[in-house]
C-alpha cells in the first residue's frame, strides 16, 4: 500500500516535469521552455545599443558583484564638449563683468598652460541663495558678508591641452578692459 503511494507521488512528480522521470532533464519541456525563454533574453540583448547625449568620459562605473535598485544611477558621463569654468566672483569684482568677456583659465595640475573661454552667463542670485544650509543672518547681526555670484565661463576646445578634469581648482583671469574701453 506505501510502495502504490510513493509511486503514484512519484508520477505526481514526473508529470509535473512534463514527462517520464527517466527522460533526461535535457529533453524535459519545461527545461527546454526555459531555455527557449533564455536564448530568446541573450538575443534581446545581443541587439541593445545604448548611446550616451554627447562624447566623453565614464566615471563611477559599477563593478561586478554591486546591486543596484531601479532608478539608481549606474555610471556618470563627463561630456568632452560645451566644457564651462564656474567661478564665483565678489560682488565688487562683478561690477566690471560681462557677457562674452575673454578669459584665461590656468590649473594648478597644467603649469604653465592656459585655457581661453568667453563668458556665457552671469547668475542671477548669489551662492548663498542656493545654497542647502543658509547662511544665520539673525536679527541684530550688522556684520556685512561679502557674497560670491557664479560666473560660468564657455571654454574654447583645443586638443592640443591637456584634459581638464571635473571639480578642478582654477584661476580665472577675465579681460575688462576691452569692455571699459569700448564703453568710454
Amino acid at each position: 500500500l506505501e510502495v502504490n503511494m510513493l509511486q503514484k507521488q512519484l508520477q505526481e512528480v514526473a508529470d509535473s516535469f512534463g514527462g517520464d522521470i527517466s527522460t533526461p532533464v535535457e529533453q524535459h519541456p519545461r527545461y527546454k521552455k526555459a531555455l527557449a525563454e533564455l536564448n530568446t533574453a541573450n538575443n534581446n540583448l545581443s541587439h541593445v545599443n545604448e548611446y550616451a547625449p554627447s562624447s566623453g568620459s565614464i566615471t563611477k562605473v559599477l563593478q561586478t558583484g554591486e546591486y543596484v535598485q531601479n532608478g539608481t544611477t549606474a555610471m556618470l558621463l563627463v561630456s568632452d564638449s560645451n566644457l564651462y569654468v564656474e567661478a564665483n566672483f565678489t560682488e565688487k569684482e562683478l561690477a566690471r563683468i560681462r557677457d562674452n568677456q575673454l578669459a584665461e583659465i590656468s590649473v594648478d595640475y597644467a603649469p604653465g598652460v592656459t585655457w581661453h573661454g568667453k563668458v556665457s552667463s552671469i547668475s542671477p542670485a548669489t551662492g548663498a541663495e542656493y545654497a542647502v544650509i543658509p547662511a544665520e543672518n539673525a536679527t541684530g547681526n550688522w556684520v556685512k558678508v561679502t557674497q560670491r555670484v557664479p560666473v560660468r565661463i564657455r571654454l574654447q576646445t583645443d586638443s592640443d591641452k591637456p584634459q581638464l578634469r571635473a571639480g578642478l581648482s582654477a584661476t580665472i583671469k577675465i579681460n575688462t578692459q576691452a569692455d571699459t574701453e569700448s564703453a568710454s
